[in-house]
């Protein structure tokens, strides 16, 4: 409340805000009022029994007036929101060599004249788009701080609200339109270890908003994933990659592509290689060791294996496989070594497992010769 008891309040220019009524509680201590030049921002003026002399802008609550016929402005002004200036027909509003803006809601009911150059900037976003007005009676910096859009960053003013052929405009001297330029914020992607991947082998489950740098959703808006390229058996859901591989990899791997995308519309790509390295295949021995006496036939080997890759068989005559090789199943008495080799596949890697190889000596039977009778050998009387 501006209250000075048995005296006069003047106001002579500038821009006044009072939180009440000018005034005072009774009408013996309403002060005599003086208003010649400026703005003043109030709830109510008690007495206004000088109005008929008062020059300058008025707002009383959110409704505001000019009082006299030609007003000259010679501070920056901005009407807040909600607010409205009347200007009535006859009367003059004139600009001098500052700025009137109106903040989105705030309104003009321009009966009159406003000497001024009139800049409409656009926020240019949005299926409803705000706006703010600015008079002006001087050349002007445009301002940078009208609007903001989530995830993005101001870019400029432009005179086309598509079109950034000409260069941005940072100052205006003419009534214009002016259309907000504006930048989706941008994020990245961390480089993606390459996955241990093998053949058959469940993977390890790989998800991919680890790899967003920092804030980027809170910069950006949310992010959604989208992979191609994926080899045979995996899959992508919801940012996961995970699954198992049904093939190894042929010559360098699988160039997989992967791409995230904001609600702002920025993008960032990955393009990880994946390998899938073949299977240690499973090889044994179905029988082992294997053992028979010399003499006896040769032994039907068997081996199983979850590789469709071909099976060799060598035989040593030593533990570490490295004398005395042959590919045929010995058949002398002793002790030997069977190696049977798988080869590789596009799957499996090749593998070999050993078993020892006995042949006993065999036993030898005599028979002696069938005793024959003596035939000149003479019976006993």
């Amino acid at each position: 409340m501006m209250n000075v008891p048995g005296g006069n309040i003047t106001i002579k220019g500038g821009i006044v805000t009072a939180n009440d009524f000018i005034g005072g509680n009774n009408r013996e201590n309403i002060p005599g009022f003086t208003f010649s030049g400026g703005v003043i921002f109030t709830p109510s003026i008690k007495n206004k029994d000088d109005k008929e002399n008062w020059e300058g802008l008025l707002f009383e609550d959110e409704q505001g007036r000019i009082y006299g016929d030609e007003i000259s402005l010679n501070t920056n002004l901005t009407i807040p929101s909600g607010h409205t200036l009347t200007i009535e027909n006859g009367q003059k509003l004139t600009l001098d060599n500052c700025t009137l803006t109106l903040e989105e809601g705030a309104t003009i009911e321009n009966g009159g004249t406003i000497d001024a150059q009139t800049i409409t900037y656009h926020s240019n976003y949005g299926d409803t788009e705000e706006t703010r007005v600015q008079y002006t009676g001087k050349k002007v910096s445009v301002p940078t701080d009208l609007f903001t859009r989530q995830y993005h960053t101001f870019k400029g003013w432009y005179a086309d609200a598509d079109d950034e052929t000409d260069e941005a405009i940072e100052k205006v001297s003419e009534t214009k339109d002016l259309y907000a330029h504006w930048t989706p914020n941008t994020f990245t992607l961390n480089q993606l270890p390459a996955p241990t991947l093998t053949y058959g082998t469940k993977m390890d489950n790989i998800t991919l908003s680890t790899l967003l740098s920092e804030g980027a959703e809170a910069d950006c808006g949310q992010i959604t994933f989208s992979v191609s390229g994926l080899p045979t058996g995996l899959e992508c859901n919801d940012g996961v990659i995970s699954g198992t591989p049904t093939a190894a990899s042929t010559d360098e791997g699988s160039k997989v592509t992967i791409t995230a995308e904001a609600a702002n519309t920025s993008k960032a790509t990955l393009t990880p290689t994946f390998t899938v390295a073949p299977a240690e295949p499973t090889l044994a021995f179905d029988t082992e060791p294997y053992e028979i006496t010399y003499g006896e036939s040769g032994v039907n080997i068997q081996i199983s294996s979850n590789s469709t890759g071909s099976i060799n068989y060598a035989y040593y005559t030593n533990q570490e496989c490295t004398e005395g090789r042959t590919d045929n199943q010995p058949t002398n008495a002793g002790s030997y070594w069977v190696k049977a080799t798988i080869a590789k596949t596009t799957n499996y890697k090749g593998k070999s497992v050993t078993t020892t190889f006995v042949i006993n000596k065999g036993t030898i039977t005599v028979t002696p010769p069938h005793k024959r009778s003596n035939p000149l050998q003479r019976r006993s009387p």
